[in-house]
């Protein structure tokens, strides 16, 4: 259940309930969803590969207008690279989504949250 993994301690390249980065929470999520997702084995520090890898791989991604569970929410946080996709989270419904950051646990927040709401790049369906 999606409520299992809220709170989840952030670490830089996990995959597990122990801990993970914004992919890791990405795939675990999904699963709850009965859908598998390739591993990117990126560091979520690493702006430049995050959306290279992301761009790479819009062909498994399908654009959707409105976001629907369970869809990619890509979103550009990084100050020092405000062009490219630095952060995922999956959309819940009724208008959140789950993500994890550095400095935090996983969480559920509102796509309309200020802080959220100008940097969402788009929402993606998964067609793999």
């Amino acid at each position: 259940m999606i409520d299992d993994l809220i709170g989840i301690p952030f670490v830089n390249g996990g995959r597990t309930r122990s801990g993970c980065d914004c992919w890791g929470l990405t795939v675990l999520v999904f699963k709850e969803f009965g859908i598998d997702l390739p591993d990117y084995r990126i560091s979520c520090f690493a702006s430049d590969l995050i959306d290279g890898q992301i761009s790479k791989e819009r062909c498994q991604w399908k654009r959707i207008n409105k976001p629907e569970p369970p869809c990619l929410v890509t979103l550009r946080i990084d100050p020092e690279a405000p062009g490219l996709v630095t952060h995922l989270g999956v959309c819940v419904g009724e208008n959140k989504f789950m993500h994890t950051m550095i400095k935090r646990n996983s969480v559920i927040e509102r796509m309309d949250h200020p802080y959220f709401k100008n940097r969402i790049e788009g929402f993606y369906a998964y067609a793999g």
